[in-house]
């Protein structure tokens, strides 16, 4: 499943969301680093929470807590009609958007037996590498002309549809008796 949030992502890649705010709202370059500045800033002030949410709800129900709404408003973020509003829904992406990250690695840690974490970690990187991968051919396509409002959405909607779908999976994947003792996996953080 991870493959399939690795090819989401790679629908909006930080370059591809660089081209197309230069491209929808002709930003300078000095205000695109800025813009993607703060939103990496802001991304790394809201993992602080990832660590006590993951103890009180688990990782499971973090990773999809964080990552459905994120993904929603990845979707909308093309559709906003004004540079403010498009920035402004990319900074609240950028809160939320990362946070399944920690939480995933601490599933695939408290999935297997200590001696094959660093194993679980490597297979998991080189499966989201894969899927990273595969989508900028697409994405190239898809941004050729900025002047069809439809192609040029497509990669947000694409990207946060399949990202969405891997939540859903996600969670449906794991009964409510495997969520519950995912609830506590804080007892096994500490010891990671």
């Amino acid at each position: 499943m991870f493959v399939i949030d690795a090819i989401g992502g790679g629908f909006v890649m930080q370059s591809m969301i660089i081209y197309w705010f230069h491209e929808r709202f002709q930003m300078n370059i000095e205000m695109l680093g800025l813009m993607m500045m703060f939103a990496n800033l802001i991304s790394v002030v809201y993992a602080i929470f990832v660590t006590p949410l993951v103890g009180r709800i688990g990782a499971i129900n973090t990773m999809v807590i964080t990552h459905i709404p994120s993904n929603i408003i990845l979707i909308l973020i093309p559709f906003m009609q004004t540079k403010t509003s498009a920035i402004a829904m990319l900074l609240l992406r950028f809160s939320i958007s990362q946070m399944d990250v920690p939480a995933r690695q601490t599933f695939v840690a408290i999935s297997v037996e200590n001696n094959e974490r660093s194993a679980a970690g490597g297979i998991t990187n080189l499966v989201r590498s894969i899927g990273l991968s595969i989508s900028p051919i697409i994405v190239g396509y898809l941004l050729q002309d900025s002047k069809n409002p439809i192609l040029f959405a497509s990669p947000f909607v694409i990207g946060g549809g399949l990202k969405l779908l891997y939540d859903i999976l996600l969670y449906v994947s794991f009964d409510v008796s495997n969520r519950n003792q995912l609830v506590h996996a804080k007892k096994h953080t500490q010891n990671i």
